[in-house]
């Protein structure tokens, strides 16, 4: 069986159409297909010196983002190395300070178990005192 229905019209068949009338029309004048292809020349040849300049761009870019890049990581890694020395600069005055406060923590105990000796010493000698006074008193009584 056959079909007689037509096929559907596609819907860039005014493109199309356009696109072959042209094509038509450099065909039947030489010069000005001539012409033309020296336009499409021109036309490639400018892209193609705006496509070398964007490559050239580009690696250009890359190199300064490399360059960055490095100095990025010098500068953090500097720091990095400045914070180092700094911590241990902290942590070696840190634990000289706590070993000259346990230091005077020995030397203040050890001057209380003086002071607290003499004491005892001093609340005996006047036990004693005092004793010898009241001797003193009660003899000549």
């Amino acid at each position: 069986m056959i079909n007689m229905m037509m096929p559907p019209i596609p819907t860039d068949l005014p493109v199309t159409l356009q696109t072959l009338q042209g094509l038509v029309s450099l065909l039947a004048d030489p010069a000005a297909t001539g012409q033309r292809l020296a336009e499409m020349q021109t036309a490639t040849a400018a892209l193609q010196q705006a496509v070398d300049e964007q490559k050239t761009q580009l690696a250009a870019f890359a190199v300064a983002e490399a360059d960055h890049r490095r100095s990025i990581d010098e500068a953090t890694a500097e720091a990095a190395d400045k914070i180092s020395a700094n911590q241990a600069a902290f942590d070696a005055e840190c634990a000289r300070r706590k070993a000259d406060l346990d230091n005077r923590e020995a030397q203040l105990t050890q001057l209380q178990a003086s002071v607290s000796a003499c004491a005892d010493a001093a609340a005996a000698d006047r036990a004693d005192l005092e004793h010898r006074l009241a001797l003193i008193k009660s003899a000549t009584e």
